[in-house]
């Protein structure tokens, strides 16, 4: 296999000789009597006092970010019925931020009032018993356990209740009870 007079591949370039060493190279503006950190630009964050550690902006802050952008700056510039549509959205948004401010629960009260209809988990933390609470709450609804009159109707009837009542306030603030 001849090359016919070509270049071998590379034959162009200059033979690899080793590379040039790498030297350290410091920030601007250190030096042994001056450390990084001071009056470099380099910023080191407070801390917020928590033990985790969270990226910012968080959802609560995305939401309410997203929502004013739809309302100020996108809604203005389409037509009616596109703005409709917006307003439903920036709606839903806020919406989600008030469940988000919440926690958990929908009202106060509602582990409590769960507890008094059944025996809660003591080694579930309140979020879990709470969640595991409300689903068993809602399966005995499905069964009929609180169609028949009694303290356990009474109660069971309380706490749906409040829980369209904290639901309601939760997607229309302005809810008059």
């Amino acid at each position: 296999m001849g090359n016919n007079g070509a270049r071998t591949l590379g034959g162009d370039r200059s033979a690899a000789d080793h590379a040039p060493p790498i030297q350290r190279r410091t920030q601007p503006g250190t030096s042994v009597d001056r450390p990084a950190g001071r009056g470099t630009g380099i910023r080191v964050p407070e801390t917020d006092g928590s033990a985790v550690m969270r990226c910012r902006p968080d959802a609560l802050e995305l939401l309410e970010t997203a929502e004013k952008t739809l309302a100020d700056d996108v809604a203005p510039d389409l037509s009616n019925r596109q703005r409709y549509n917006v307003a439903l959205i920036a709606s839903a948004m806020r919406i989600a931020q008030r469940e988000l401010r919440g926690g958990v629960s929908a009202w106060p009260g509602e582990l409590a009032a769960l507890e008094k209809l059944y025996e809660r988990n003591r080694k579930a933390v309140p979020s879990q018993a709470l969640d595991l609470l409300n689903r068993r709450f809602a399966a005995d609804l499905r069964t009929g356990r609180f169609d028949t009159k009694g303290l356990d109707r009474k109660a069971a009837i309380k706490i749906l209740q409040e829980d369209v009542l904290a639901r309601m306030a939760e997607d229309n603030p302005h809810y008059q009870k």
